[in-house]
């Protein structure tokens, strides 16, 4: 995953985690506008993808993720 920085934080409506079938998140996808958000979770509801989707507010963003993947490396 990418870092964002937090003032580019506030341009993302949502993201989704998408899941292998051993239950490893393989690819992470934001999203800008909820309809986009919307729509991809409806498509992998009705194929059966294994996601995690999750709103994104501008007081809680991806600080977390990156202080985890720095501490990683």
């Amino acid at each position: 995953m990418a870092y964002i920085d937090n003032e580019k934080a506030s341009n993302f409506y949502g993201k989704i985690d998408f899941y292998s079938m051993k239950g490893e998140v393989m690819e992470t996808l934001y999203y800008k506008d909820k309809e986009e958000f919307d729509r991809e979770i409806q498509e992998s509801y009705e194929i059966g993808r294994p996601i995690n989707p999750q709103i994104l507010s501008e007081d809680k963003y991806l600080d977390n993720h990156y202080d985890e993947e720095m501490e990683m490396e």
